[in-house]
């Protein structure tokens, strides 16, 4: 990630392009499938590096050039427009795409090259985005993407389609020689036969290369990298309050445990996890949540502000019901790139989905939290130690020379940390999957050029897809996640080619809590990595998603 993957593109355009040979039968053109977020970074580095002809194939007036098309060197569009345009031919059932006659101009031409951006969007295969991705018609076909693998090694399957990598590009083939032998503990046998095609088909960057470039003046030089694991203690009420949740947390574990109901309480168990993880951030968080139950509970008196809070209980009924009602409807998933969005969004004020833009349907239990968060709180422990690091002397928001971006998985977490950084009198921008796009443009416009702009708010899905930002050096995560893919997409946001500066990365962890545990397991899944890329010689790990073991081991549940 940031090593170069869009100007490499840009560079094989350039110097392959269609000979005459292949003119009666593939256009000229260069279709790149990117997410909405850098469609215009794709247009913007194009037409200022090259005299090609380029056309973004976006939004209501796109039809006006549908019939256009292959008169454009590089035509860039998004996945959702894909999607889009091949349910609008055929309808929502698009599971049989090879029985189609698309009548989108993007389906009809033989495109040149094809070019996916972010390829791991297209990881379901199931979904609407990779089934429009395949059916796509070209000579030529890369995927570009720096997290390939983020959960499971099927996610590999829907690039291999995409690629017309045979025999693997059949799904059957692809069960039983990688997904069989995976499930049957033979990891040595899927890894060794994913890593023999990989080898054969895939150009593979790291920033190992670059480190080892020593040379200021040359381009390509990387800085250090530099992360810091800032540790903090809970206050004494905060700590009071997240064990009285983690305790009744425990007790519902393990009612939830002698349910037969799998799918259901795996659902439960994240939503519960997830619970945790936000009373380490601000309890604000949770009891956003809680005001909406009815009976009472003892909790109030862990802290004195908590005194509407109400039955722990029903919250997690509350969601046991809905998640029963909305698993028999498939609500939980995005209908476009079955993308899902139960837990992101949660606490925060997305009705349209990041990945696609699809939009969602409102569900009146998830009120939109930012229009009356209160006007006086009190600071949390995470808040105060990120406040801190901005204002240290190393990160002085008066030197010209540092910008900072602070990520939230949380919507919610950044808008109270907006209201600290008002009342310390800092000057900040935002950016989140919430804004229009032209606002969120707008606030990387504040960030690259402003002097007084000095940090960037920003959602970690959002932020973590292809936006450059090596105008910042320094970047906080204020919450950690159990897959740390996300998290190096986030950061390589900042340190990547074109960045000049030590990148310092603070991760604020909250001590003797779940986040601590997540550390740990953010280890076991960096080597699914390692095994399947052969970086260095591993004992092989159960890279599926997070296992019942897994999550028992970070509620800390002992029985």
């Amino acid at each position: 990630m940031g090593l170069g993957k869009t100007i490499q593109s840009i560079a094989l355009i350039v110097s392959r392009k269609r000979p005459k040979c292949f003119q009666n039968i593939y256009s000229k053109s260069t279709l790149i499938v990117a997410p909405l977020s850098i469609i215009r970074q794709w247009e913007s580095e194009i037409s200022s590096k090259t005299n090609l002809s380029v056309l973004v194939y976006h939004g209501a007036e796109r039809n006006k050039h549908s019939k256009n098309l292959k008169s454009y060197d590089v035509v860039i569009t998004t996945y959702h427009i894909l999607a889009s345009e091949i349910k609008n031919a055929h309808g929502t059932n698009v599971l049989l795409e090879d029985k189609f006659n698309i009548n989108s101009e993007l389906f009809k031409i033989s495109w040149w090259r094809l070019i996916l951006d972010e390829a791991q969007i297209i990881k379901n295969k199931d979904s609407k985005i990779a089934i429009a991705a395949c059916s796509l018609k070209g000579r030529n076909r890369w995927c570009l993407t720096g997290t390939p693998v983020q959960n499971s090694l099927d996610e590999l399957y829907s690039l291999f389609k995409f690629l017309r990598i045979e025999p693997l590009n059949n799904f059957s083939v692809w069960k039983e020689q990688i997904s069989k032998p995976m499930s049957q503990g033979n990891y040595e046998l899927s890894i060794k036969r994913l890593r023999i095609v990989l080898n054969s088909i895939m150009i593979r960057r790291t920033k190992n290369i670059l480190q080892k470039n020593d040379d200021k003046n040359d381009l390509l030089f990387l800085p250090k990298r530099i992360i810091k694991y800032e540790m903090i203690e809970l206050d004494k009420h905060e700590r009071e309050f997240y064990s009285k949740l983690e305790l009744y947390i425990d007790k519902s574990l393990s009612r939830f445990l002698k349910n037969q109901i799998k799918g259901k309480n795996y659902t439960n168990m994240l939503c519960l996890l997830l619970r945790l993880r936000q009373a380490c951030n601000h309890f604000e968080l949770v009891k956003k949540k809680l005001a909406l139950d009815k009976d009472a509970i003892d909790i109030s008196n862990s802290f004195k502000h908590l005194s509407d809070i109400n039955s722990l209980d029903n919250m997690i009924s509350s969601f046991n019901s809905l998640e029963l009602e909305n698993n028999k409807n498939n609500k939980f998933r995005c209908d476009i790139c079955l993308e899902k969005f139960f837990l992101e969004n949660v606490n925060s004020k997305k009705d349209k989905c990041e990945n696609c833009r699809k939009a969602f349907m409102k569900n009146p239990f998830f009120e939109d939290e930012r229009s009356d968060i209160p006007k006086k709180l009190v600071i949390s422990s995470k808040i105060r130690k990120m406040i801190e690091i901005l204002q240290n002397k190393d990160n002085n928001l008066s030197d010209s020379n540092h910008k900072t971006i602070v990520f939230s998985q949380f919507t919610s977490m950044l808008d109270l940390v907006e209201l600290f950084l008002k009342e310390e009198d800092i000057k900040f921008t935002r950016y989140d999957g919430s804004m229009p796009y032209y606002l969120r443009e707008n606030a990387l416009k504040k960030i690259r050029e402003s002097e007084d702009i000095r940090v960037l708010l920003c959602s970690l899905k959002s932020g973590a897809l292809g936006l450059n930002l090596t105008m910042a050096n320094r970047v906080i995560l204020l919450d950690i996640w159990w897959n740390p893919a996300i998290e190096e997409q986030a950061i390589d946001r900042v340190y990547r080619i074109g960045q000049t500066k030590d990148v310092i990365v603070y991760k604020i962890i909250a001590e003797n809590t779940v986040e601590q545990r997540i550390l740990i397991l953010q280890e076991r899944k960096k080597e699914l990595i390692k095994d399947i890329f052969g970086d260095e010689k591993n004992k092989l790990t159960d890279i599926n998603k997070l296992t019942l073991k897994d999550i028992l081991f970070l509620f800390n549940h002992k029985n």
